[in-house]
């Protein structure tokens, strides 16, 4: 992803929309699995501070698509073969459920 041409909306918290743009960029393969993500260099591609990276990167950690290693700096998950199962097994189940969910409601409606 080429961050150069990225516009930061004013109207969300500025941490917020680094932090859609990096995990954009984490789902899309930009970052690879077990990279090293560097705030200053994120900063300068968003044109934001290194602050709000830094709290973009906590709110990334809280959702699970990074780590914080002390000393070492922040990186990319790295997912197993079993991590990964769970997952396409988990949105299955739930894209499933959404798909019932919809169904009962379209049939209550037109029936």
């Amino acid at each position: 992803m080429d961050f150069r041409n990225v516009t930061l909306d004013k109207r969300l918290p500025i941490a917020e929309v680094a932090a859609d743009r990096i995990r954009e960029a984490i789902l899309g393969g930009v970052y690879r699995q077990g990279e090293r993500l560097s705030d200053s260099w994120i900063a300068e591609e968003l044109g934001t501070s290194r602050g709000s990276i830094r709290e973009a990167l906590k709110l990334l950690q809280a959702q699970g698509l990074v780590v914080q290693k002390p000393h070492k700096g922040t990186f990319v998950i790295s997912l197993s073969a079993a991590d990964m199962r769970d997952t396409y097994e988990l949105r299955v189940a739930l894209e499933c459920h959404a798909a019932r969910m919809l169904s009962r409601r379209c049939a209550r409606r037109h029936p």
